[in-house]
C-alpha cells in the first residue's frame, strides 16, 4: 500500500508521528539500495499488499527484492485504522454483476474469508501486532439506512458470511452509544496495530529470505528484452517480474494507472490515556465499529485507555485543524461522554477509490502485476492480493486465479479529482447530517 509520497520533500521519507508509530514494535532492520541487483520478483511497495506477496514469493524459493520509498508499513499500511473488515459495500449480486458468474463467487468468498486469512497468517509466523478477531459492528447512521444494513445481512449471509442484526438496546449494550438505532456484527473481523503487522509482515519476509530496501523510490520502469529495469535513484534492480503495489500513493510510474484510482485521506485522532472506568461501557467486546454515513465514522479501543476516531480527511499528513475538528465533532456526536477528551494524536494517510468498489488486478504487460484499490477494506483485501499476485507470478494461470485481470480504466476528468473529493466530501457530510436529523424527527412524530 506504501509507495510515493507525493507532495513530500527529503530524499528520504521519515514516518509520520502518529499513535501506531509510538506504540509499534520495532522496525526490522533494512537496507539501503547502494549497488545495481537482480531478482526474480521486484516489488515496488512496502505495505501490506508488496510485503505479502514478498513473503510468499521468498517462501516459493524465489529471489525476490523489496523497494519501498521509506520504510516498511511507511504509506497507509502504517496509518490506517487497523480495522480488519470482511465485507465488501457493496452486495455479493452486485460483485457478480461486475466481475461475472466466474469470478464473482471466488472474490466473494475471499472477501469472506479475508479476516480468516489475515489472523491465519499472524498465527503461522507467530507476528506481534495486537491481533484481535472480536468482531466488526456496523451502525445505521440513520433510520433509512437500517434497510441498507439489513439488505447487507441477508446478501451476505446467504453467501456465507456469519453477520447477525443488533437492534437499538444491543447496540447500545455492545458499542456504548445511543447515537445508532441499529446495526450488525460481522463476526469475523477484528483488528491489528496497523504498522506493527506491516512490520512483522517485513521481518517474516526477510526471514524467509526476501530482500527490503528502504529509501528506494522506483523513479523509471522499463521494460528490457526478457527482464525489466526498476530504477531507484543511481541504482537499480532488473527482474523478470513486477509487482506494483502502491495503491493510494500511485503515481505516474506506470503510464495511466493513476487514472484508475482517486486517493482518499481517511483521518483518525486518538485520545489521551483515559482512565479505565471511563471507556468500560464503550466496545465491551473490543468489536471494532464503522457506521453508514458516506463520509464514514470508524473507531475502536486501544490497550482499554484510548479510543481512535477516523474519517475523511483534508490533511495528508498529521491531520490539520479541520481534520481536527472533524474528529472532536464526530467524537462528540457517537460518543458524548468523551467530548471533552484530549486528543493526544493526529495522523492521516490515503486510501485508494475505485468506481466499482472492488479491488483491481491488473497485467498491462507480460511480467508486470498491479493489484489496488480496496476501498477502505485494504488490511485483509490487501492480505489477500499480495497472496494471489505471487501465485500469479509463481505461475498460477490467470484465469484461475481469485480476482479478474482487468484492463486499466482511466477514470474520466480525473485531473480535477482533489477538488472534485473535497466538494463531495463536503456535500456528502452535509447529507449525512440532514439525513440524521430529518430521520430524528420523523422518528419523534
Amino acid at each position: 500500500m506504501d509507495h510515493h509520497g507525493n507532495g513530500e520533500t527529503g530524499l528520504e521519507l521519515r514516518l509520520p508521528p502518529s499513535l501506531w508509530a509510538a506504540t509499534a514494535r520495532p522496525a526490522p532492520r533494512t537496507a539501503k539500495l547502494d549497488s545495481d541487483i537482480e531478482a526474480d520478483v521486484v516489488v515496488i511497495g512496502g505495505g501490506f499488499t508488496g510485503l505479502r506477496a514478498a513473503l510468499e514469493l521468498a517462501e516459493g524459493g524465489v529471489a525476490v527484492a523489496v523497494c519501498e520509498a521509506g520504510e516498511p508499513g511507511w504509506g497507509a499500511s502504517g496509518r490506517n485504522g487497523g480495522q480488519v473488515n470482511p465485507l465488501f459495500n457493496i452486495l455479493p449480486e452486485e460483485v457478480i454483476r461486475c466481475v461475472g458468474p466466474v469470478f464473482g463467487p471466488r472474490l466473494i468468498r475471499a472477501v469472506i474469508e479475508s479476516a480468516d486469512e489475515l489472523f491465519g497468517l499472524v498465527r503461522r509466523h507467530r507476528m506481534v501486532c495486537e491481533a484481535e478477531q472480536k468482531g466488526w459492528i456496523q451502525a445505521a447512521h440513520c433510520r433509512p439506512a437500517i434497510g441498507v444494513i439489513d439488505r447487507r445481512r441477508r446478501g451476505w449471509s446467504q453467501a456465507g458470511a456469519d453477520i447477525v442484526a443488533l437492534g437499538k438496546r444491543e447496540l447500545r449494550e455492545r458499542a456504548g452509544t445511543a447515537a445508532y438505532d441499529a446495526g450488525i456484527l460481522v463476526k469475523r473481523g477484528g483488528s491489528v496495530q496497523p504498522l506493527s503487522y506491516a512490520r512483522e509482515l517485513a521481518a517474516a519476509a526477510l526471514g524467509a529470505g526476501a530482500r527490503i530496501y528502504h529509501g528506494a523510490r522506483a523513479e523509471l520502469l522499463r521494460q528490457e528484452r526478457t527482464c525489466w529495469h526498476v530504477r531507484c535513484g543511481k541504482f537499480g534492480v532488473r527482474a523478470k517480474f513486477v509487482l506494483l503495489c502502491t495503491n493510494g500513493y500511485t503515481d505516474g510510474l506506470w503510464p495511466g494507472l493513476e487514472e484508475t484510482i482517486v486517493p482518499l485521506i481517511s483521518a483518525q485522532a486518538a485520545t489521551e490515556i483515559l482512565p479505565e472506568s471511563t471507556l468500560a461501557e464503550i466496545l465491551v467486546n473490543r468489536e471494532t465499529l464503522a457506521d453508514t454515513r458516506r463520509v464514514v465514522f470508524y473507531t475502536r479501543k486501544v490497550d482499554r485507555c484510548r479510543l481512535v476516531f477516523g474519517s475523511r480527511g483534508n490533511s495528508d499528513f498529521a491531520g490539520g485543524a479541520a481534520d481536527i475538528a472533524r474528529m472532536r465533532a464526530g467524537i462528540a456526536r457517537v460518543f458524548p461522554q468523551l467530548a471533552s477528551a484530549r486528543m493526544e494524536f493526529c495522523w492521516s494517510g490515503r486510501i485508494a477509490y475505485t468506481p466499482d468498489h472492488l479491488p483491481h488486478l491488473h497485467e498491462p504487460a507480460p511480467g508486470l502485476l498491479i493489484g489496488l484499490g480496496y476501498n477502505g477494506r485494504g488490511v485483509a483485501m490487501s492480505t489477500v492480493m499480495g497472496r494471489v499476485l505471487a501465485e500469479r507470478a509463481l505461475g498460477k494461470p490467470a484465469e484461475e486465479l481469485t480476482f479478474p485481470t482487468t484492463p486499466l480504466r482511466r477514470i474520466p476528468l480525473h485531473r480535477f479529482r482533489r477538488l472534485g473529493v473535497r466538494i463531495a466530501t463536503g456535500w456528502f457530510g452535509l447529507r449525512d447530517e440532514l439525513d440524521r436529523r430529518i430521520s430524528t424527527l420523523l422518528h419523534r412524530r
